[in-house]
């Protein structure tokens, strides 16, 4: 998870924001009480010469995966594998990675599996039409919780290309999915110790998955 100046979201008021966040129920949930018991949600490990990392993805079609681009720069697709629904040392689907492709300047990217997943793709939400104040759920497997998923819900203030988010997140969660009403809007980029930021889902890299 890189971390974060972030600057440039100063148009509403500090107390409009305060008055949404002050609304939101201020907690993280295990996936057995959230939104963590769909298995398109997945975890993406990383498994190199001399380190291991993981972050999280999400099903956006029989074989296309949404994920940040940090995730998997300079990590070779051979070193990538994706796990479905995976809790506890358990999963209900492993794939490896076909193709990838980041986009040319966002932190995000699709990835292309090697064979089309027998999980139910995640919605995609209209960005365009996204309120410049919503409330937003992140679920991913962050680091201090790696074998569960962590749901955040939190305030969104969408920008041009990026939207602030008004809780910071753990490393493990990049790329998550970030959804506004059960639909994806984004996914996780950066943080901050005050606050995190997603990179809207409105623009994604061709990607010939099949």
């Amino acid at each position: 998870m890189n971390k974060i100046t972030f600057r440039g979201y100063t148009a509403l008021s500090r107390g409009a924001m305060a008055a949404l966040v002050a609304a939101l129920p201020a907690t993280l949930l295990p996936a057995s009480q959230a939104l963590a018991a769909e298995n398109a949600i997945a975890r993406l490990n990383y498994a190199g010469l001399s380190r291991r990392s993981h972050c999280t993805a999400s099903l956006i079609g029989p074989s296309r995966l949404l994920t940040a681009r940090h995730c998997i720069e300079n990590r070779p697709r051979r070193d990538l594998r994706v796990v479905f629904g995976y809790d506890r040392g358990e999963w209900v689907e492993l794939r490896k990675v076909k193709s990838i492709h980041p986009h040319k300047s966002r932190d995000i990217a699709v990835i292309c599996l090697d064979k089309r997943s027998a999980q139910k793709p995640l919605p995609m939400g209209d960005v365009k039409g996204l309120a410049k104040l919503s409330t937003a759920d992140v679920t991913g497997y962050r680091r201090s919780k790696a074998h569960i998923t962590t749901t955040l819900t939190c305030a969104l203030q969408k920008g041009r290309t990026r939207a602030r988010m008004e809780c910071p997140v753990e490393p493990g969660m990049s790329g998550s999915p970030v959804r506004v009403d059960g639909k994806i809007v984004g996914v996780m980029a950066s943080t901050s110790k005050a606050f995190s930021v997603a990179t809207l889902a409105d623009d994604l890299p061709d990607a010939p998955c099949k």
